[in-house]
């Protein structure tokens, strides 16, 4: 029911509707996920489980999305629209579908009683971690060098290139993935503004202080986080597309899908490497 609620015809004329779209489907995955998991502590993986069924509804939304874009390359566009702009659609899409599933994580994870919300947000906060970046003691950016970032994120393209390829829309787990975390940390930033260098608007309160949690998040991630994410979504609008078209029809080297798709992936390349400069510099 959930896949049902918004069309592909109507996500591409009103992208920003899958901000909403993100929310519900973080949220009702969420509740059901809870469902299904234990209160024992030594029951893992709910985080994983929670973004596989973000997925599934997220799934045959994109798959259709992408079959759409593939027949794109058909119509004949001439200079100055470049090749961006025939597909800039269905990256809106993701785009905005990635913030909703940003703000679902992190309302779903105040709202929650808290050894609920780090249950279910478990493999998240072990991310968080793993990264460096530790919630509790308020260090919310870890630090690393140049070719380091980019081997860490073109590892990441390529998977989001591989998953959307084999899967169709497999790209959507890597970004319900990430979307998460990033929920996962301003929900914590929220919860306690001033261990991350932020104003306690209101003592006690999350979901007021969530205002000054949202700039605090996005000042120390948007240099870089916008190049990163928008690399996995040119890879995620490449691989689907190809995807699409291998499944439709037979496919030669020069044919335009082929190029549309290797474009698309060498941009999403070089914004990886535009991001990682962006956060070894900071």
């Amino acid at each position: 029911m959930l896949e049902s609620i918004v069309r592909p015809v109507s996500a591409e004329q009103n992208p920003s509707e899958m901000v909403l779209v993100g929310i519900i489907f973080t949220m009702v995955s969420g509740l059901l996920v809870l469902q299904i998991g234990t209160s024992s502590p030594a029951n893992t993986g709910l985080g994983l489980l929670l973004v596989a069924f973000i997925s599934i509804p997220a799934s045959p939304l994109l798959v259709n999305l992408f079959i759409i874009e593939g027949k794109k390359v058909r119509r004949n566009r001439s200079f100055p629209i470049p090749i961006i702009d025939r597909h800039d659609e269905v990256i809106k899409v993701l785009a905005f579908l990635f913030i909703g599933i940003i703000i679902g994580a992190s309302i779903l994870y105040l709202l929650l009683p808290g050894e609920t919300a780090q249950f279910l947000f478990s493999d998240q906060l072990h991310d968080l971690s793993a990264r460096g970046v530790n919630v509790m003691s308020g260090n919310a950016i870890a630090r690393t060098d140049f070719w380091s970032l980019i081997e860490n994120n073109t590892k990441v393209t390529l998977l989001v290139l591989v998953f959307s390829f084999v899967f169709g829309a497999g790209a959507i787990f890597i970004i319900a993935w990430n979307g998460t975390i990033i929920g996962v940390l301003i929900a914590n930033i929220a919860q306690n503004p001033g261990r991350f260098g932020g104003i306690e608007l209101l003592p006690g309160n999350p979901f007021v202080n969530y205002l000054a949690a949202l700039p605090i998040t996005f000042i120390n991630l948007l240099p870089h986080g916008f190049f990163e994410f928008m690399a996995y979504f040119f890879a995620g609008v490449s691989g689907g597309i190809l995807s699409a078209a291998v499944m439709r029809e037979k496919l030669s080297w020069d044919n335009q899908i082929i190029r549309d798709c290797a474009v698309y992936f060498l941009f999403s390349f070089v914004l990886v490497v535009i991001g990682a400069f962006i956060e070894a510099s900071l």
